[in-house]
């Protein structure tokens, strides 16, 4: 969907699954049945992210990690200052939420703000405009 908004000298990295129909429907259920219980580990799923943008860091480029969540996971100071040091070598950390309850909308904020990137609260009116502005590097 974002390759129709993507410059010539654009790339992206995102993982892609593959699977016969009878699997995939099995993986959608299972994704489907899924409840939040704030046990992801955001430090891990955080420090491959930005391991993967160094690894793929273009100079000028729009370097920037997308974080899509609903918001059920903690941070370490660690990893905060993480976010903030690969904020200056400029690799951006940009948070989408999903969440359904506002009690981790502050946190996400500040660690958009930290990685010097956009935070948006995605619904179903404003999802298109928000992920095509961000998929186009725009900063609001």
């Amino acid at each position: 969907m974002t390759e129709a908004y993507q410059r010539p000298d654009d790339q992206t990295r995102q993982l892609k699954i593959y699977a016969e129909l009878e699997e995939f429907r099995k993986i959608q259920n299972t994704i489907e049945s899924q409840k939040p219980e704030g046990k992801t580990n955001g430090d891990q799923g955080i420090a491959k992210a930005y391991e993967v943008c160094r690894q793929n860091w273009i100079k000028g480029g729009n370097n920037r990690i997308t974080l899509a969540t609903d918001g059920e996971f903690s941070v370490t100071p660690q990893t905060q200052a993480l976010i903030k040091s690969s904020a200056e070598q400029e690799m951006f950390l940009s948070i989408f939420s999903f969440a359904k309850n506002s009690n981790s909308l502050d946190g996400l904020k500040r660690l958009a703000q930290a990685g010097k990137g956009n935070f948006e609260t995605i619904t179903y009116s404003n999802i298109d405009v928000k992920l095509m502005s961000e998929a186009q590097g725009k900063k609001n």
